[in-house]
C-alpha cells in the first residue's frame, strides 16, 4: 500500500482499497497479487497458526463507473467471479 491509498472495512470480512493515481490496470493487479501472496502465509495468534483464504474483485474508474456505489457494485461482481474460481485469485470487472 502507498501512503495515499485508503483501506476501509465494509463489514464482516469485506474490505475495500481505493488506489488513486495509478497509471495502468497492471498497477491494480500488482497490488492484488501482493495482498494475496501475503495472506498465503500463516498468521500466528496466541501461538496458534491460522491460514486465511482471500479473493479479490477489482473495478476501475472511470471505465467501470464514476460513483463509489457503481464501483463497489462492480468490484463485488468481480469478487464473486474470483470466489467461484477458488480462493487466492483476483478478477477485474467484465461487463
Amino acid at each position: 500500500m502507498r501512503d495515499h491509498d485508503t483501506v476501509a472495512r465494509l463489514g464482516g470480512d469485506e474490505f475495500a482499497i481505493v488506489q488513486t493515481g495509478i497509471a495502468e490496470k497492471t498497477d491494480a493487479a500488482a497490488l492484488a497479487s501482493r495482498i494475496i501472496d501475503r495472506f498465503r502465509e500463516p498468521f500466528t495468534v496466541a501461538g496458534t497458526p491460522f491460514v486465511l483464504g482471500l479473493s479479490v474483485g477489482i473495478a476501475l474508474a472511470p471505465g467501470d463507473g464514476v460513483t463509489s456505489d457503481d464501483l463497489l457494485q462492480k468490484a463485488d461482481m468481480a469478487l464473486y467471479r474470483s470466489k467461484s474460481g477458488g480462493r487466492g485469485t483476483f478478477h477485474f470487472f467484465e461487463a
